[in-house]
């Protein structure tokens, strides 16, 4: 079934060789609706810079794209040392002053929702490395909800729930919790797809690319997803939001050897024809 081109989203940190203002004036350029923006502080966490923000909110008003998701990263790839759940409390204080910042910021910027990673697991005591996770997840979607704006977490791989059941469950722990549903971490552990649409009903956000076992992103002709199956769950359960074409050029995973715009035009053309293979 083809999909309305008002829903499609596209990130912008698809595009870091750009300027902000560019990466947004070529995803409008690509056709798409919608942005799904990225906002990053360093180690130690603090609350955005209001610099940062403003541009941001200025760039996002210039581009007549609406905002999609706030995709809130603290500390770039290192997850074990910018995770939610790390043990040092007075690092996971810090990560709530930046979280609040962000939500303050996800609000000025429009944005419905506001994803953060889940954390990782802590191998000398998995339970107390979950509870902190739970504990934290609960306070940010308090948080976010006094802002009017939604939590999300990227369920991922290397993260504590790196399995769609392990997803499932943190969210059936942390009322008001929702997923920003990305297949491809799942679909690259070689997880079923039958495993992968009982999620369905719990997203707040939905990710899309081709991937197959292995390879959390490949061109589209490569795709050995079912990308179809997902939509069609997703359309039984309801949602109505953002579909985020993501593709992104980072090193880890290998995910800097394609073509990322090509990828991107081709996925969003199979989604508007409904020819998903």
């Amino acid at each position: 079934m083809p999909v309305d081109a008002r829903r499609l989203s596209c990130p912008d940190f698809a595009f870091p060789a750009l300027e902000l203002e560019g990466r947004l004036e070529l995803i409008r350029l690509l056709g798409f609706a919608q942005v799904d923006l990225e906002l990053v502080v360093p180690l130690p966490p603090a609350a955005p810079e209001d610099a940062v923000v403003a541009r941001m909110r200025a760039a996002v008003s210039a581009s007549n794209l609406r905002v999609a998701d706030l995709f809130f990263v603290v500390g770039g790839d290192d997850f074990a040392a910018s995770a939610i759940n790390h043990v040092d409390a007075a690092l996971r204080a810090a990560h709530r002053v930046a979280f609040a910042g962000a939500a303050r910021a996800a609000r000025e910027l429009g944005a419905p929702g506001l994803t953060v990673l889940p954390g990782v697991p802590d191998h000398a005591d998995p339970a107390a490395g979950w509870e902190r996770a739970v504990e934290e997840l609960r306070w940010r979607v308090d948080a976010a909800r006094a802002e009017g704006v939604q939590t999300r977490i990227e369920a991922h791989i290397g993260s504590l729930v790196s399995t769609p059941e392990l997803a499932a469950r943190i969210v059936a722990e942390v009322p008001g919790l929702a997923l920003s549903l990305d297949p491809t971490h799942f679909t690259m552990q070689a997880i079923a797809p039958q495993r992968i649409t009982p999620l369905a009903p719990l997203a707040g956000h939905v990710h899309l690319r081709a991937s197959r076992p292995g390879d959390l992103q490949v061109a589209w002709e490569r795709d050995e997803g079912d990308l179809a199956g997902l939509l069609a769950a997703l359309e039984a359960a309801g949602y109505e939001g953002p579909l985020c074409v993501e593709y992104v050029p980072m090193a880890k995973w290998n995910c800097d050897r394609m073509d990322i715009l090509g990828a991107t035009a081709a996925t969003r053309a199979a989604l508007l024809s409904g020819e998903l293979g």
